[in-house]
């Protein structure tokens, strides 16, 4: 008599919707504990702002050379012209030789510097109440707008695609009430806008939002991002020119966005599950100009706060106060595509990692059958069949339908009065299959095991004996066990110590 097994269903803890990692980590020299900035030239190099001097990678981060600049820096741009602007508190240097050589200039002005932003061979400083201009690479400057607010800064500067430049303004209201009250705070954080080549700036827009990072997208849509306030913090959004605003994500601390030049948005989202639960973080996008958002899951997800597109249009991202950089793991330039998914029957259960996606990437679907239903197999479009396995990777060339195919199942104890485990659980190195009942202990050679990561990655795949499976090769972790007897299939978390 043909034995069913048991189907045991389970749930991920993280939906994965990449078969590959979307970040690769890169490796910065032993030394260098902060990375400050990243900026890139015409010719594809990258140069990283850091507190050991200015560093350079010609090939995207796979190897990395050092300038001749070892000095502290914080803030790195560079122009059309490919000088290299470095700046620390104090004072400045430029290169117009790819960092071979440096000119030092001393910085005249007082306080923390903030932004920094270079028009042609014109720059512009942001500090905690001033933005400066230099128009002679630093060897005077201007004071073009100034505040005596208390604690103020210009936390970024922008040029828009008309030529427009766009400050970000924050302000913090600090201290105790009566600090508060005999402290100026009268000058109101937003969006500052210069129409005259930053020689004058006025308040344009999100009057008293506190805004950290500014992008626009080829169609003119520009986004802003504020970290702070619990009613304001979130992306906005304006379709025209900063008229009027939106909110495209609400609630969460958003420190940076950016736009790549297929309109894909990025940014980071932090939250908490709980009031007082641990801080997560993970990178977002949007293909539809921020109405909706895909969570990037990958076996690296680091906790940045700057994104940087580099000119051979990959993704860099760094926190100002940790020593890693991550890169993305292609050009995020690319086409985009759509995989789409049906359930058949559509109340068999569900799938993860449907969306878009861009062309080159690897996307991981993974079956969830619902309470009474078990998983048989994903075909195309076409009815072949593409796989058995829970999980599906599928490299994409362009768009792609799949179906999930379940079926209703019948438990052991209501055909045979027989149960089905595995133990121990957690384990150390061996896993024991016990049916019970009618089921023959030569029937254990017919069972394929095989052994996934919570990404899909398929770990191993083999025949039980003796109704024992050695697993003592995995590393500590969690992982899902799948069996296949006569064409039944069990899924299983297990977690080995």
């Amino acid at each position: 008599m043909k034995k069913n097994i048991l189907i045991i269903l389970f749930s991920l803890t993280t939906s994965f919707c990449f078969g590959q990692d979307f970040w690769t980590k890169i490796e910065v020299p032993e030394n260098i504990n902060r990375v400050h900035a990243v900026a890139s030239n015409s010719q594809g190099w990258d140069y990283i702002a850091t507190n050991r001097g200015v560093i350079f990678t010609k090939d995207n981060g796979e190897t990395i050379e050092q300038t001749t600049l070892q000095h502290v820096v914080y803030h790195i741009v560079i122009n059309e012209e490919d000088k290299i602007f470095a700046f620390y508190d104090d004072r400045m240097f430029f290169s117009d030789d790819f960092g071979d050589s440096w000119t030092e200039r001393p910085l005249p002005f007082p306080g923390n510097l903030m932004s920094c932003l270079v028009k042609n061979n014109t720059i512009f400083c942001g500090t905690d109440y001033n933005i400066y201009k230099s128009e002679n690479l630093g060897e005077s400057w201007s004071t073009v707008w100034q505040t005596e607010t208390f604690f103020f800064m210009v936390a970024t500067l922008f040029e828009k695609s008309d030529g427009d430049l766009l400050a970000g303004m924050y302000r913090l209201i600090v201290g105790k009430e009566e600090d508060k009250n005999s402290r100026n705070y009268d000058t109101l954080p937003g969006i500052y806008r210069s129409d005259n080549g930053g020689n004058s700036w006025s308040p344009w827009a999100l009057e008293g939002v506190n805004i950290v990072s500014i992008a626009e997208n080829s169609q003119s849509f520009l986004y802003a991002a504020c970290d702070n306030g619990h009613d304001q913090r979130g992306l906005y959004k304006s379709e025209d020119n900063g008229n009027t605003w939106s909110k495209c994500i609400s609630d969460k601390y958003i420190q940076t966005v950016a736009v790549a030049p297929n309109d894909v948005l990025y940014t980071l989202k932090t939250y908490r599950e709980t009031e007082f639960g641990p801080i997560f973080h993970i990178t977002i996008r949007s293909f539809d100009n921020g109405t909706t958002w895909q969570p990037i899951y990958s076996h690296e997800n680091p906790n940045y706060n700057k994104l940087f597109l580099s000119s051979n249009e990959y993704l860099y991202a760094y926190s100002k106060s940790e020593n890693y950089l991550y890169r993305s793991s292609q050009p995020v330039s690319g086409a985009t595509c759509s995989v789409s998914v049906t359930c058949n029957p559509a109340e068999g259960g569900e799938v993860l990692g449907a969306g878009n996606y861009l062309v080159g990437e690897t996307a991981t679907l993974t079956a969830k059958p619902n309470s009474g239903y078990e998983f048989v197999n994903w075909t195309s479009i076409d009815g072949d069949i593409l796989s058995d396995s829970i999980s599906l990777n599928l490299e994409l060339s362009g768009d792609i339908s799949v179906t999930a195919n379940f079926r209703v199942i019948s438990s052991i104890e209501e055909m045979y009065g027989e149960t089905f485990s595995i133990y121990p659980n957690p384990f150390v190195d061996y896993i024991n299959i016990d049916a019970g009942g009618e089921f023959l202990l030569s029937d254990y050679s017919n069972i394929v095991v095989a052994i996934h990561d919570i990404s899909g990655k398929e770990l191993y795949k083999g025949i039980v004996k003796d109704n024992v499976i050695n697993l003592s090769h995995l590393s500590s972790g969690v992982y899902i066990l799948s069996l296949n007897y006569s064409g039944n299939h069990i899924h299983k978390k297990i977690i080995k110590r």
